[in-house]
């Protein structure tokens, strides 16, 4: 079994702080039965009929504050939170220094 990274050690070897680590998730079951997949630092708030998933990720020296709302306690295939991520990737490409 492979010991948990530090948050320095994570940011020392990607660059990024918030980075996701395989090894961290947990798997929370919703009344739908549907699985949802949790990292160390992400929060997950649930209102009614809703839940949202909160994190922040320091990546190229910038702060991104992430949430990702479920209507009616759902995950879909496409939400903002993927289209940033594609977005920071795709940056990330052009220029590896800059987001």
């Amino acid at each position: 079994m492979q010991k948990k990274k530090k948050d320095w050690e994570t940011l020392r070897d990607t660059g990024m702080l918030g980075a996701y680590q395989p090894e961290e998730v947990s798997l929370q079951e919703l009344p739908s039965g549907e699985i949802l997949s949790l990292f160390s630092d992400t929060e997950l708030w649930e209102y009614p009929g809703q839940l949202v998933r909160k994190r922040e990720m320091v990546i190229g020296g910038k702060v991104f504050h992430i949430a990702s709302v479920f209507q009616g306690g759902e995950k879909t295939p496409s939400t903002p939170t993927g289209k940033l991520f594609s977005h920071i990737d795709r940056q990330l490409q052009k220029d590896p220094g800059g987001v």
